[in-house]
């Protein structure tokens, strides 16, 4: 493991380790009214340097990795996005800011089913941003069947899309902000690696799968691909620790 990638690990531990710090503001937007399989969201917030905004189970939740916290702007939606893994279509239209804006995680890939919408204004100040998000398919109970299964914290989901309820018995729930470390921290991570590896920037996440297993074996594996669909493709598998969003270890091969 070359120094260089080492120092990005570190760097991106340091980025999750901060984020511990942050807050997370819930969204509450004002609805509009419509068929929930057929429904819409447009999210509009003043954001200070760079978020998260997941969007899924049954809530919109802004999370500020940094600068000021984000304040909702006038956000509505048709109807709440709950069970994202089974819909059939799902899209993402960015509007109006003048930072980067962009869809990090599909729900229907994404291991809680959420959209999760990456922003960051590299300008001082605050500046609004408005996107939206459409979708059609079965969007009926949450997907993490909290009242079933534990804390109500959200539970992982393997390469099939279902709970993995063989492993429900031992699992080791963390909460919403380690996940999300953990999360952030491995994406970090790989992107530093294939800068370095492969001098390729401007990756896509999909398909992204978290693993809750007993002892050290927490892990975030998925692919990613450079660009549009014509990019290189990459996989990769990041050791993580999905109580305090710790990562240990990264590993990325391209096909």
């Amino acid at each position: 493991m070359n120094k260089i990638f080492v120092f990005g690990i570190l760097m991106a531990a340091s980025v999750a380790s901060a984020l511990a710090q942050r807050n997370t503001v819930q969204i509450n937007p004002r609805l509009t009214g419509g068929d929930s399989s057929n429904g819409k969201c447009i999210i509009r917030i003043m954001v200070d340097d760079a978020v998260n905004v997941r969007i899924g189970n049954g809530q919109i939740r802004v999370q500020t990795l940094s600068g000021r916290d984000t304040r909702d702007d006038g956000s509505e939606c048709s109807a709440i996005l709950r069970n994202g893994r089974n819909l059939s279509d799902f899209k993402f239209r960015g509007i109006d800011g003048r930072g980067e804006v962009r869809l990090q995680s599909d729900p229907r890939q994404d291991p809680r089913g959420e959209a999760v919408i990456y922003i960051k204004d590299s300008q001082g100040g605050d500046e609004g941003y408005t996107f939206e998000v459409s979708w059609q398919g079965d969007n009926g109970a949450t997907n993490n069947n909290n009242n079933r299964n534990g804390n109500g914290n959200g539970g992982f989901f393997g390469n099939n899309g279902r709970n993995n309820t063989n492993n429900n018995s031992n699992m080791r729930h963390g909460n919403d902000g380690s996940y999300d470390r953990a999360l952030n921290a491995c994406m970090e991570s790989v992107r530093t690696q294939v800068l370095e590896e492969y001098s390729t920037t401007n990756l896509n996440f999909d398909k992204v799968n978290a693993a809750n297993n007993a002892g050290r074996q927490d892990r975030i594996s998925g692919t990613a691909r450079a660009g549009g669909r014509r990019g290189d493709l990459f996989q990769f598998d990041c050791d993580v620790n999905l109580n305090n969003g710790n990562v240990r270890n990264v590993n990325v091969r391209r096909n």
